[in-house]
């Protein structure tokens, strides 16, 4: 039982995401490496990548993490949310007409 347990932790940690970011041309192109990002224009926070199902507008200046990328989208959270935005709508330093969050 304990082996299996460790088999287990041993392949969700195996499974942490390193993924690259790619272009839309196909090429690899970084997302900012630092763990913070803002969103950088008003966008909805849609449930699933294909834009469907909104969970919230995220405003300029939100601070989210990335989680994942799908084509040009990207997973990100904000506090407890989840969803998908255009990879173009996120910046890895906070936009400057931004309100300052804590």
């Amino acid at each position: 039982m304990l082996t299996l347990a460790l088999v287990l932790i041993g392949g969700a940690l195996a499974q942490a995401p390193s993924l690259p970011a790619m272009s839309p041309a196909g090429t690899t192109a970084a997302l900012p490496s630092a763990q913070q990002h803002w969103i950088a224009r008003a966008v909805p926070l849609m449930r699933w990548p294909d834009g469907v199902g909104t969970v919230a507008m995220l405003e300029v200046g939100t601070q989210v993490n990335i989680v994942d990328r799908q084509d040009d989208m990207v997973r990100v959270r904000r506090d407890m949310d989840f969803g998908w935005v255009p990879v173009d709508a996120v910046v890895d330093a906070q936009p400057g007409d931004a309100p300052a969050q804590p």
